[in-house]
């Protein structure tokens, strides 16, 4: 439904003896702006979450009932018993009836706070113009959109008398993975980091909101598993504010118990589901989803939930993007992959002898059948064993773990000299 796209929720109210939900929205920019009512009528059941002022729906769609049923199987059955959505015996049973009926499952999406779904009869768009001709160009919006972050950036990130972060913010999130580093390098993520780190813009429940929509299927998860796309830099992109967030956590706490498993699970996922691991694009600037994402797991692994079994979770996943069975790091990927390890050893956070055993782990795949995924294993190892050798300069790295690089070093090196005597 583009005619709402980008529109800002305003309100919403319920009529449950009307079997209706409205919600009031507005378009509000320089040429244009629209008062719009989006009228669900015949409304069975609803679910909200991330409810805050200035929301900004991203889109609505309508799916049938069966994509209702799979997607809320879980909460169908908790409520079963409540009689909700309404009584049924079967899962199959409520399917039929509510296809029967001519029930729609219409789901809304957001760049900002509240999102959900509704299963209604119908939707209509209800639009009352009252300034300008037409929707604006794409074109005006993003270039509106560079002109605004130069001037912030020019201005030290201090906004203008009437002006909110959040009228930026639904942009710069539908933006953050522009094609063009002048306004994803450039503007948008140097905006995130002085707005998060430097002037502490957000309240920690607008952080909260925003780290959720940056690790939804939008933006951390967008088209993920493509490879060759622009759809990369939206991923990687999106990865750098989470970094950002976890580092204000771990300084004073911002997130919730289950919030905080809810971004170590996404961060885990993105390192095993990303295939896409190009360096330096010749048409586009940094991707770098490897490093990127390097960034947030070594800001994870300092916060103080993540235990000892957490800090295993993200050696297991170094390795896996070290034998990703894609291609050879070129990019320096390795240095900022290693700077979690270091992490983990300098501010003692795992035990030196559990690092040691990984890293002998890494070696392991020495001796496997070369194939080209073993080489790739093998030379990705390979250098990160390098850059902790290094990075643990004399002095400061224990006999023990001396050992075991230069152990693994040189089973991993084909090219090692090898000591006959």
């Amino acid at each position: 439904m583009s005619q709402v796209h980008d529109n800002e929720i305003l309100s919403y109210e319920v009529n449950y003896e009307a079997e209706q939900i409205i919600m009031h929205t507005r378009y509000d920019y320089p040429q244009l702006l629209e008062h719009t009512d989006i009228v669900f009528s015949g409304v069975l059941c609803h679910w909200f979450e991330g409810e805050l002022p200035g929301s900004i729906i991203l889109d609505i769609d309508a799916y049938g009932i069966p994509s209702f049923i799979k997607e809320n199987t879980e909460l169908l059955n908790k409520q079963k018993n409540y009689g909700w959505p309404k009584m049924y015996d079967t899962l199959e049973e409520l399917e039929s009836t509510l296809t029967a009926e001519q029930y729609q499952y219409f789901v809304i999406s957001s760049s900002y706070g509240l999102n959900g779904w509704i299963v209604a009869k119908s939707c209509d768009i209800k639009v009352q113009q009252l300034r300008g001709d037409s929707r604006v160009d794409s074109c005006n919006i993003r270039e509106q959109l560079m002109q605004d972050l130069q001037r912030i950036e020019d201005e030290h990130y201090h906004l203008r008398e009437g002006e909110r972060e959040q009228d930026f913010l639904t942009l710069m999130l539908q933006y953050i993975g522009d094609p063009e580093p002048e306004l994803r390098d450039n503007l948008i993520y140097p905006t995130f980091y002085e707005w998060i780190m430097e002037q502490q813009k957000f309240t920690d429940d607008e952080l909260r909101i925003l780290l959720r929509t940056l690790t939804d299927e939008q933006h951390l998860f967008y088209q993920i598993g493509s490879e060759g796309s622009p759809s990369v830099f939206t991923r990687t992109f999106a990865v750098l504010p989470v970094a950002l967030i976890l580092m204000r956590h771990r300084k004073q706490p911002i997130l919730k118990p289950a919030e905080f498993l809810a971004v170590k699970g996404a961060l885990l996922r993105y390192y095993r589901e990303e295939k896409d691991l190009r360096g330096y694009v010749a048409e586009g600037g940094w991707a770098h989803s490897a490093a990127h994402a390097a960034d947030a797991l070594d800001e994870l692994v300092q916060c103080p939930e993540s235990d000892t079994s957490v800090q295993l979770e993200i050696l297991a996943a170094i390795q896996g993007m070290l034998h990703n069975g894609l291609s050879t790091f070129a990019e320096e990927e390795e240095e900022r992959i290693a700077t979690i390890v270091d992490t983990m050893l300098e501010q003692e956070l795992l035990p030196e002898q559990q690092v040691v055993e990984w890293i002998g782990g890494l070696s392991a795949c020495a001796s496997q059948p070369k194939c080209r995924e073993q080489v790739i294993a093998r030379v990705n190892s390979k250098n990160l064993v390098r850059c902790l050798y290094f990075r643990r300069v004399q002095g400061t790295r224990s006999p023990v773990l001396e050992a075991a690089l230069l152990a693994a070093e040189a089973a991993l090196n084909k090219f090692a000299v090898q000591n006959t005597k």
